[in-house]
């Protein structure tokens, strides 16, 4: 058993943004592969959109379009989605990025 890990997921390209009134709180077991994660956040990104019409980070593309990235120093990365959660160093209340794939 390992506890849940929490993290911030925010629809957009890692731009400068508003993370509490954009940013959606996701929970995930470290065992747990990126694309559970993936899926999740898109899920409650997507709820969000169509209670409230598309602004700033643009429309929220198709699952299959979209990938998690996280912050590398001043850069972001890809998240690997075969990789479980615990191989991608990520802690504790991290902020993802979900957007388009490129």
């Amino acid at each position: 058993w390992s506890p849940a890990l929490r993290f911030v997921v925010v629809h957009g390209d890692g731009g400068e943004v508003d993370h509490i009134r954009r940013g959606v709180h996701i929970e995930a077991r470290e065992w747990e592969r990126v694309a559970d994660l993936r899926q999740r956040a898109y899920e409650q990104i997507a709820f969000w959109h169509r209670a409230s019409p598309c602004a700033g980070s643009g429309c929220l593309p198709p699952l299959q379009a979209c990938s998690l990235r996280a912050r590398s120093g001043a850069e972001l990365r890809v998240l690997d989605e075969g990789l479980r959660i615990s191989d991608c160093r990520l802690g504790r209340g991290g902020l993802l990025f979900l957007g388009a794939s490129s």
